[in-house]
């Protein structure tokens, strides 16, 4: 026992400027995701369930696209650049990798322009889905470079700027979208343009700090040389990425091939609505995995390990009760941001929570292969669940439809997350408080039962039972002991 306070008290003040730092980038990301719940019932109610699904489709083939694009080395860096001490090799790295990031967007660019209308043909089936793709292809180099420049601000502990920025980009996307859609009429194309505009402008302010910063210089064949232990780490991630879009995201054209593009934007939005869970576990993700580098490469396993203990305790209570909430809430949430059309999908909201909470709460271990440089070991478990991913949705989908493309998904992510665990154990091993889980779905099961039985009608009476919800679960933790008042003052800085 007095063995692990004192790994607290040499926590302590390193995991209060950690939790500070997540705290930021928590206001940033849930302001995003917020952006997306405060501007769907806008864009869901004007686009309509069919141009909904072609909306949701240019996004995803979007999606596909970004990850050739950054080739991995955006994480590459947050995994190494934290332990670089050598200034001017950090400056040289950094512009080499991001000259190879814009070069792939615009290659990626023309491809998506000259094949759009084959891949339209064959998954689309609606032919003005290609001037929208073709105008949505701005958005790979747009998107990709504007990740990269604010992932530096989180690497190099200015979460602050990341925070502000974000913010500028997000206030600005909701006030375009409400004044172009309900005003204008506007539809997908408006969508489109204002998305690639407000990250343009975060991207232009973002490169102007940075520039001042670190200095701007041109890529030297000696920067991109230095770039080799960046591809080592970063390239199977990049090959992984087409598997994590698989997993994430192909059951949108095997339903659009076996069913219809009404279909898509129905499991779409659903999928979008379980998709605020990932919002409450992301921010601790995103600052983790630079500040445990910095921690393994000064030899510090014990802290690391303490670090990843805390987060997946944190991880558990926080995404437990908001899967159980959806799941009560789920119809009625659906019924608030879109139309009638949609709730018909409402059945999928448990299965894709539960899937989504089981491959978040464990996903944080995957941070130790990157740790250890394993990434080829990432890989292979992406690939061998995205095949499987794909097996199951085309002999699910054809039978049971959207619950087929649900039940898929939730095997997969089962599938990735007890793989993941597993092999990192290897490396090191980080023990779950199956206690603490009993009393998280003990406390998440008589919240649940409460926003049932009391759950009020309309927007604000919505918002006073997810409220209400939220401080029962909490007390019911506290009561059993779940968090106790050390933890939260060890968080807030008085512990």
């Amino acid at each position: 026992m007095s063995n692990d306070k004192s790994k607290d008290s040499r926590t302590r003040g390193p995991f209060q400027k950690f939790a500070i730092e997540v705290i930021l980038v928590a206001i940033a990301q849930f302001f995003s995701r917020g952006r997306g719940l405060i501007v769907l019932p806008i864009i869901a109610k004007s686009l309509g369930v069919v141009n909904y699904g072609i909306y949701s489709q240019v996004l995803v083939t979007i999606g596909l696209f970004s990850p050739f694009a950054l080739l991995g080395l955006h994480t590459g860096m947050r995994r190494l650049l934290p332990g670089e001490k050598d200034e001017q090799k950090v400056k040289s790295v950094f512009w080499a990798a991001l000259a190879i990031i814009m070069f792939n967007s615009l290659v990626l660019v023309g491809g998506l322009y000259l094949f759009s209308p084959l891949l339209v043909e064959g998954v689309f089936k609606v032919d003005e889905a290609v001037f929208f793709l073709r105008v949505a292809a701005i958005l790979i180099p747009v998107f990709v470079i504007n990740q990269v420049f604010l992932e530096y601000f989180v690497v190099f502990k200015q979460s602050r700027k990341y925070m502000y920025l974000s913010l500028l980009k997000d206030i600005t996307f909701i006030g375009l979208v409400a004044y172009f859609l309900l005003s204008r009429g506007g539809g997908i194309l408006a969508l489109i343009i204002i998305s690639i505009v407000t990250t343009a402008l975060c991207l232009f302010i973002s490169a102007f700090i940075i520039i001042r910063q670190l200095g701007l210089c041109l890529p030297r064949l000696s920067g991109i040389k230095g770039l080799k232990p960046y591809f080592e780490v970063s390239l199977p991630l990049f090959i992984g990425g087409y598997g994590q879009w698989i997993v994430h995201s192909s059951d949108r054209y095997v339903i659009g091939y076996f069913m219809n593009m009404a279909s898509v934007g129905i499991y779409s939005l659903v999928y979008t609505l379980c998709g605020t869970i990932i919002v409450l576990s992301g921010p601790i993700y995103f600052v983790l995995l630079p500040t445990i580098s910095r921690l393994w490469d000064n030899d510090k396993k014990d802290e690391v390990k303490t670090y990843l203990k805390y987060t997946l305790k944190y991880i558990f209570i926080l995404l437990v009760p908001a899967a159980f909430g959806l799941s009560v809430l789920g119809k009625q949430i659906l019924e608030v941001l879109a139309t009638a059309d949609f709730t018909v999908g409402w059945f999928l909201i448990p299965i894709i929570a539960s899937g989504m909470v089981i491959l978040q709460s464990l996903s944080g271990v995957e941070y130790v292969l990157i740790l250890v440089k394993r990434t080829d070991i990432i890989l292979k478990v992406v690939m061998l669940t995205a095949v499987e991913n794909i097996i199951l949705n085309i002999i699910l989908v054809p039978v049971l439809g959207i619950l087929g493309a649900g039940i898929a998904t939730f095997i997969t992510y089962l599938t990735l997350a007890v793989i993941i665990w597993k092999v990192a154990a290897r490396y090191l091993r980080v023990g779950l408080d199956y206690l603490l889980i009993g009393k998280v779905v003990f406390a998440s099961v008589l919240m649940s039962l409460g926003v049932y039985f009391f759950n009020f009608e309309g927007i604000s009476g919505l918002l006073i039972t997810i409220l209400a919800g939220a401080l029962l679960y909490f007390l019911i933790l506290f009561i059993l002991k779940g968090i106790s008042i050390r933890e939260i003052k060890l968080i807030v800085g008085k512990g």
